[in-house]
């Protein structure tokens, strides 16, 4: 009995015991089949145990992303996040390796058959850290930033990286990579150009 009590049931044995219970089966039988005890059969039945969860989908507590470094991985994997139910859907531009323009969802899109795409609602970017870092053009992470503020798009500059270059220097008080930087990885936002220091989430600034 001990055990009986303590059994785990998958829920398509919880709506088969329903089913039976629905149509006359007596709980000795049930329980018999199951492994169970009579006293939770008429609980089941009842919906006093084994409750069906009432979940909102997307869940609002989901949120998706997923990692591009250029154009091309942009392109594929930016439009299958869309296709996927979250409540926060984002884009971890990590590490930036080439420039993307991400433009094209950063609103939403009507489709010829009616259906609307949604927007991105987030964007990360950062460069790469580490001995071996990959460059990472501030021109690059500067372009982007611009792209999300002209669509209305929080964006959150994480680092700019170990390696980093600026083909693009705008900022007087921006000295590129001179080997003066505290910051290894490049994550000190006082350390940057005025312009990238945005750390923005979905709803509000961080």
């Amino acid at each position: 009995a001990w055990m009986k009590g303590r059994a785990t049931l998958a829920p398509e044995q919880v709506e088969e015991i329903r089913r039976r219970r629905a149509a006359g089966e007596k709980l000795g039988q049930i329980a018999g089949r199951f492994d169970i005890t009579k006293q939770q059969v008429s609980k089941i039945a009842l919906g006093k145990i084994f409750k069906p969860a009432h979940l909102e989908w997307p869940l609002r507590n989901l949120w998706i992303g997923v990692s591009v470094e250029d154009q091309r991985r942009a392109d594929e994997r930016i439009p299958l996040l869309l296709q996927t139910p979250a409540a926060v859907r984002f884009v971890s531009y990590e590490p930036a390796l080439a420039p993307i323009d991400a433009r094209r969802w950063m609103t939403p899109t009507v489709n010829t058959d009616g259906t609307t795409t949604p927007a991105l609602s987030w964007l990360i970017a950062g460069g790469e850290s580490g001995p071996n870092a990959r460059p990472c053009d501030v021109a690059w992470i500067r372009d982007i930033v611009r792209q999300c503020q002209a669509a209305g798009m929080p964006v959150f500059v994480k680092q700019l990286g170990t390696n980093v270059t600026d083909s693009g220097a705008c900022d007087p008080t921006w000295a590129g990579p001179d080997g003066k930087r505290r910051d290894r990885k490049g994550a000190d936002p006082s350390e940057w150009p005025v312009d990238l220091r945005a750390r923005e989430w979905p709803g509000g600034p961080a």
